[in-house]
C-alpha cells in the first residue's frame, strides 16, 4: 500500500472549531463512501507549539492509504469521491493552499497497539530535502535519521515516510519526508521532548532543510481503521471540538 498525506489549510472565513467539527462529522461521512480507501485517519491540529520548531500551516492533515499510486491518482475519476467528499471540501478548506504528499511508509516501532479509539499524543514532522539533493539520497538519509530518533526518544509508536519516486514526475512535492511519533499521552510527550528535543532537532536538521522543517501536534480521529476489512469497522463517535454554536456558512 501507499500512504497519501493531504495538507489542509482552513477557509479564512470560518473558525478553527467549525473546521474541525465539519471535518469530523459531515466530511467523515463522505469519506466512508469511498471504497478504494484502505485506511483513513484525520490528524486534527492541536493548539500546541513544539519547542524549537515552526508549526505547520495546516488545520488538518488527512492520512489515507491506497492499494497503489494508480488507485490514489484514479480517485479523481471516482464518483465515490467526486460526488461527495470532493464537492464538500470547499465548505471548510482553503482550496488555494491544499497540497498532497504521496509516500511509502515504514512502521519503525509498534509498542502502542492502536484500536480505533485509543487515545494518544502524536507529533508529525514534515521535512524538505536540502536544495539540489537527489530524492533517493534524501530518502535514505531521512529514514536513517528517523531510526536514530526512535531509538533515543522513548516513543511508543513511530513511522517514517518518504515521497514515492514516481510521484516526482508530477513536480516537486510540498515535503519530501514525514516522521510520525506517538506517545501514550501529552505528559509523556512533554517529558520526552524536554529530555531529547534538542537532540531530535539536531539529528533531523542534519539531513533536512532546517529552515523548512515543520511540526504539528495532532489529535487522531481514526475513521477507517485498521482496514482493509472496512465492513467490519464501525465509524467512531466524532469528538466535540467546540462548546459554542459557531457553524460553517452554507451548511
Amino acid at each position: 500500500m501507499i500512504k497519501v498525506y493531504a495538507l489542509l489549510p482552513k477557509r479564512p472565513d470560518i473558525t478553527a472549531e467549525a473546521f474541525h467539527e465539519h471535518w469530523a462529522t459531515t466530511h467523515r461521512e463522505h469519506a466512508l463512501r469511498i471504497t478504494r480507501l484502505r485506511r483513513y485517519v484525520q490528524a486534527h491540529r492541536l493548539e500546541q507549539d513544539v519547542p524549537g520548531l515552526v508549526t505547520a500551516p495546516y488545520e488538518g492533515i488527512p492520512e489515507v492509504w491506497y492499494d497503489s499510486l494508480e488507485s490514489a491518482v484514479g480517485q479523481d475519476d471516482d464518483p465515490d469521491y467526486t460526488e461527495g467528499a470532493q464537492k464538500d471540501e470547499p465548505s471548510f478548506v482553503d482550496m488555494t493552499g491544499i497540497a498532497w504528499v504521496m509516500t511509502d511508509e515504514t512502521l519503525l516501532r509498534d509498542d502502542l497497539p492502536l484500536e480505533q479509539d485509543t487515545p494518544v499524543h502524536k507529533l508529525l514532522l514534515l521535512a524538505v530535502r536540502p536544495a539540489g539533493q537527489d530524492p533517493a539520497a534524501f530518502a535514505a538519509a531521512w529514514r536513517s535519521a528517523a531510526e536514530d530518533v526512535v531509538a533515543t526518544t522513548g516513543v511508543r509508536r513511530a513511522a517514517v515516510a518518504t515521497v514515492l519516486p514516481d510521484a516526482y514526475a508530477s513536480g516537486e512535492p510540498a515535503y519530501d519526508g514525514v516522521l510520525e511519533l506517538w506517545w501514550a499521552d501529552e505528559a509523556a510527550w512533554a517529558e520526552a521532548w524536554a529530555l531529547h528535543g534538542e537532540q531530535v532537532l539536531a539529528r533531523l536538521t542534519a539531513v533536512a532543510d532546517a529552515d523548512r522543517l515543520r511540526a504539528a501536534a495532532v489529535h487522531e480521529l481514526r475513521v477507517i481503521w485498521p482496514g482493509p476489512a472496512r465492513d467490519a469497522v464501525a465509524a467512531p463517535a466524532a469528538p466535540n471540538f467546540s462548546t459554542h454554536d459557531e457553524r460553517l456558512e452554507g451548511n
